[in-house]
């Protein structure tokens, strides 16, 4: 090798990934000639080993066990490039790395070039790193001294000089974190790096904190409580002590990473590792008392880096707890200029004003976000949320509409009325804000033509509200200003700039060229033209044939979409079988295991998940058998094609449950979240935890029904041991609605695995079941089926994933005893009053809370809450031949309403007798 210019450190881990490193890295130009490749192996392997001795310039290190500091310590030592890079197994370069880093430290003064970092998902997608500046089409010298949010936070996409990194090393004791505090610490001496031409990329596979689904690192707890403590507090002070105050850069790094911890974890993002309210309680304080040492301005920033943006209410949650660490009050006031301003107040004899006053925002930028919008009996039904509740108590302001008549100047004020809906906005599992929940009721045709606009008084005077709409059921098109919606045929609703919504009668050719000026505004905006045209197509379909369809009772149901056999698709063969005024059609995957048989039996009226066929549908059907929530996402792609058709849905949702609501689950299953005007339950205990004020559903809404898949279920025992629990939110990769969950590589190290990981391979179980003749059958909820890899195998415990070609019915009535723990399959099983154990590790808490079920009295089976006492349990039942005893049977029947085969029939009658009412849902 004629020069070793650099030296790249490359950490292997997993065996089965080095291979592809090597081939990616001798395909970068250069490489050959130019770079010492150092590889650190902490398996060690030998067929590393090999393969590191076919690459004349490859060094190979065993390193057992160590972690990626330790090897990037021991690969330093024997470093010998000009410049030095870091790198990973699970990552590579693009094909010109070498090429433009050598470009950029011959032709610039840094000392330091980066790559621009992309995370590569399981679908192949390449996913910007939020934690990175913007790359442009040029290399880019960055100071951070001026462009403090400019930083990049990706060390292996980083390459140094030599001697930068002289004497440095990476502290062993701070696990990953170590690296930032490498990268940071370099910083601090140069704050400046070159940032490579955008076409010079470093991609990687393992998530980082940016990724909330699937970052390994939220997992682990030493990344909240002691990365705070050992990592970003001491380096705070160090920076502080050294040069008299704390450089922007690195108070706007560190609050990033602050930040994201708490982003991992927001609302139904908790993973569960802080369990307790003590844990994050301690948290909380340890990240406030950090945050006394970064700045107001850089807390209240939007954006905390050029790509992420920070929930508001989670901005000024840090504001209050970084205050109060500072033993001050925090007002907010009207800082002037049409601005709120933060006012930090100490004792009257407290002469440091430096850091009182936070500007955060303009009132002329406060929304009115619009989330539900109906018309009934000539009334205007429009639920929102305020926003003032981020930093002002309900008391200190007003909320109120003005529709004013145009054509005679009449104005009348609406005051709205408060709505109980789901409010909380939650951190790691624990309340910090409630959401501010309205409803106005407006009448709707009392002019030809009506002005509305929504106001807000604070500290004695009024600001007008602008006006989003978030939702699918909002039903205008915020992106467009052009967007419209007909209540009636012939009364619209649209909006005027951002402020004003304006309802008139038209004829018909005014709806034509209102469509028309949607549709060139649509164009204009759209830089996707093949989105546009089809989008087109679809609205023009749309209107079409809408007048055909109104004379039509057409319903649309589904399941999972990759998966069939649930009480969607009961209702939908119901109605085709003895419904014959109604046209069903079922939506579902092609890939679906499932989609065969369905065409088999009527292909007419399977509708594919996507196409423009099943959209057109779905948006001209008459009812929605909702089965999962986001009703919208069921039959369109992406959320582009929602924005773009929310004004067109006409399907009235119904709700007829994948399973029974007994949880607290009133974030996903209230009224506004999907429009539902129908509920169907199957036992009073739901109807009364439904009717809690969180879920917001009058009396009238919720129907006393049955679940349409307990049509199916009959007892025919074949001697089988169906063990199914639940799924946990902080154990699964969060997915894209109706697609299968992918593989968490995290899963291996959580209690859920070990728990039944250790039961389904229980040697006391195994013999038993052999013994009497019972077969044993693991049911990986459809969440949990990515996981099967992970699961050790026996010859006798069939693991079954739920999304592959298995029947739910089949298993459900073949088995003779369910272990589970809160899986709603446990109603199925006792709807056909057969034994049910459960399963409450301490370990394993549920993700939602009891709602309209007590475990204690009123659960169709003994609780056992450890291994030798489950094993035991299904020992002792398996030899008495898994009979039910009185007791259990007696809480079934006062459990459900029904017990016959006729569920599909009251689901089918509730929707006719409410749509021969006149569909009367109003009022909250």
């Amino acid at each position: 090798m004629a020069e070793q210019l650099f030296t790249t450190i490359l950490y292997v881990d997993q065996e089965e990934l080095f291979s592809t490193a090597l081939e990616k890295l001798q395909a970068c130009e250069g490489f050959s000639q130019q770079v010492q490749l150092i590889v650190v192996d902490s398996i060690p392997s030998e067929q590393v080993r090999t393969q590191c001795g076919t690459c004349p310039n490859a060094v190979y290190l065993a390193a057992e066990d160590a972690e990626m500091p330790a090897a990037y310590n021991l690969g330093l030592q024997r470093a010998e490039g000009q410049y030095i890079g870091f790198a990973l197994a699970s990552g590579s370069y693009s094909p010109n790395f070498y090429k433009w880093a050598l470009h950029v430290f011959r032709e610039e003064t840094t000392q330091m070039a980066s790559a621009n970092p992309f995370c590569v998902n399981p679908d192949g997608q390449k996913v910007a790193y939020l934690g990175s500046s913007v790359p442009t089409k040029r290399n880019n010298a960055i100071d951070l001294i001026d462009e403090e949010t400019q930083f990049q936070l990706l060390l292996q996409a980083y390459v140094f000089r030599a001697e930068l990194l002289r004497g440095r090393s990476f502290d062993e004791a701070l696990h990953e974190d170590a690296l930032l505090k490498f990268l940071l610490e370099i910083l601090l001496d140069d704050p400046s790096y070159c940032r490579m031409r955008r076409s010079v990329r470093y991609f990687y596979t393992v998530s980082r904190e940016d990724n909330t689904s699937t970052n390994p690192l939220q997992y682990h707890l030493w990344w909240y409580g002691d990365s705070v403590n050992k990592f970003i507090l001491p380096l705070l002070h160090s920076a502080k002590e050294r040069f008299g105050r704390i450089p922007s850069f690195l108070q706007a790094a560190c609050y990033y990473l602050i930040y994201e911890k708490y982003n991992c974890n927001l609302n139904d993002r908790d993973k569960g590792v802080l369990c307790t309210k003590e844990e994050t309680d301690a948290f909380y304080h340890d990240t406030f008392r950090t945050l006394t040492l970064i700045d107001n301005a850089v807390i209240i920033r939007e954006k905390v880096t050029p790509r992420c943006i920070a929930n508001r209410s989670l901005r000024m949650f840090f504001l209050r707890g970084r205050t109060e660490a500072l033993n001050r009050k925090l007002h907010v006031v009207n800082g002037g200029s049409d601005r709120f301003a933060a006012l930090m107040a100490g004792g009257e004899d407290d002469g440091d004003y430096r850091d009182r006053v936070a500007v955060f925002g303009s009132v002329k930028r406060e929304r009115l976000r619009i989330n539900v919008i109906n018309e009934e009996d000539e009334t205007l039904y429009i639920d929102a949320t305020v926003g003032l509740v981020d930093f002002l108590e309900p008391e200190e302001f007003r909320v109120f509409a003005v529709a004013t008549n145009p054509d005679t100047g009449d104005n009348t004020v609406y005051e709205p009325i408060l709505s109980t809906v789901y409010p909380l906005v939650k951190c790691f599992g624990h309340t910090f804000r409630h959401k501010y929940a309205i409803q106005f009721q407006i009448p709707s045709v009392s002019a030809k033509r009506l002005d509305i606009q929504f106001f807000f008084e604070f500290q004695g005077q009024r600001f007008p509200f602008k006006i989003s709409f978030a939702t699918g059921n909002s039903r205008l098109d915020g992106s467009n200003p052009d967007s419209f919606w007909m209540f009636r045929p012939r009364w619209m609703l649209r909006r005027r700039k951002d402020t004003y919504l304006l309802i008139r009668k038209v004829r018909r050719r005014t709806r034509i060229k209102r469509e028309l000026r949607y549709d060139r505004t649509l164009f204009q905006k759209t830089a996707d033209k093949k989105f546009f045209f089809r989008t087109l197509l679809l609205r023009w379909l749309y209107w079409l044939l809408l007048p055909f369809y109104r004379k039509k009772h057409v319903w649309v149901t589904f399941d999972k979409l990759y998966k069939a056999g649930d009480n969607g698709e009961y209702m939908y063969q119901y109605l085709r079988a003895h419904q014959p005024e109604i046209e069903p059609y079922y939506i579902i995957r092609k890939e679906a295991p499932d989609y065969n048989r369905l065409v088999k039996q009527d292909k007419k009226h399977v509708l594919v998940y996507g196409t423009l066929r099943c959209q057109l549908i779905a948006l001209l059907s008459e009812v929605i058998l909702d089965t999962h929530a986001t009703v919208d996402a069921q039959y369109n792609p992406s959320t582009d094609y929602r924005a773009v058709t929310k004004d067109l849905r006409r399907g009235e949702v119904v709700c007829i449950q994948h399973g029974l609501t007994i949880q607290d689950i009133a974030q996903y299953q209230n009224r506004q979240f999907d429009n539902i005007k129908l509920y169907c339950c199957a036992s009073p205990y739901e109807i009364a935890n439904v009717s809690k004020p969180f879920y917001d559903f009058r009396p009238e809404q919720l129907k006393l029904t049955g679940l349409a898949r307990y049509d199916g279920l009959v007892n025919r025992d074949q001697k089988i041991i169906l063990i199914t629990p639940s799924w946990r939110k902080n154990v699964v990769n969060s997915s894209v609605a109706n697609q299968k969950k992918t593989h968490n590589n995290n899963f291996k190290n959580s209690d859920y695995f070990r728990i039944y990981n250790r039961l389904i391979n229980d040697d006391t179980l195994i013999n038993c079941a052999k013994k009497t003749g019972y077969r044993i059958v693991y049911l990986l909820h459809p969440a949990m089926s990515a996981q099967l890899e992970d699961f050790d195998r026996n010859d006798f415990v069939e693991l079954v994933p739920a999304t592959g070609d298995v029947s739910y019915e089949t298993m459900l009535c073949e088995s003779s005893l369910m272990v589970t723990d809160y899986s709603g399959v446990q109603f199925d099983f006792a709807y056909m009053r057969k034994p049910i154990l459960y399963y409450h590790p301490d370990a394993l808490p549920p993700h939602y809370g009891e709602g309209g079920i007590d475990y204690a009295t009123q659960a169709f089976g003994p609780i056992c809450t450890t291994h030798e006492r489950i094993v035991d349990e299904l020992c002792r039942a398996m030899e008495r031949g898994c009979a039910i005893e009185p007791e259990y049977i007696r809480r079934a029947d006062d459990f459900f309403a029904y017990d016959d085969y006729n569920n599909c029939q009251r689901i089918y009658q509730a929707v006719r007798d409410w749509q021969n009412q006149g569909k009367k849902v109003k009022k909250p």
